[in-house]
């Protein structure tokens, strides 16, 4: 038998109420650092508006769930900032995605009994490709 668990909000979950806390922590850091960032301070007063009107424009544009990549390429359209600036905050977003993750143990201790009864475990995820 397989057993199918999707890695986030199943097997990990974020210390915030949902993926929004991390832009409000991200906006949080640039308006300490924004010229490390190389973006302007009004971008970071605005990033927890500007990084989800970004995810939505892009997610209506393409018709289809946007890649991170891709969302990033409409903050530089809509913000003006460039691609050296979007490179360090992916990075940011993946590092704050990294620090924020906390393990399910319970579903995690289920998917190790699924394989010690010699269970097929897949691990799958609908976060960005």
């Amino acid at each position: 038998m397989l057993y199918t668990f999707d890695i986030f909000d199943t097997l990990l979950t974020r210390r915030f109420y949902n993926h929004l806390g991390i832009f409000a922590y991200m906006q949080h850091v640039l308006r300490r650092e924004y010229e490390a960032y190389g973006v302007p301070g009004d971008f970071a007063r605005d990033f927890f508006t500007i990084r989800k009107y970004a995810d939505t424009e892009a997610h209506t544009y393409l018709g289809r769930e946007a890649a991170f990549t891709e969302i990033y390429d409409f903050i530089c359209m809509y913000s003006g900032i460039g691609r050296d600036a979007a490179q360090k905050l992916m990075k940011l977003e993946i590092a704050a995605e990294v620090e924020f993750c906390e393990p399910i143990f319970e579903n995690i201790t289920l998917a190790e009994r699924y394989l010690d009864e010699g269970h097929a475990v897949a691990m799958l995820s609908d976060m960005y490709h």
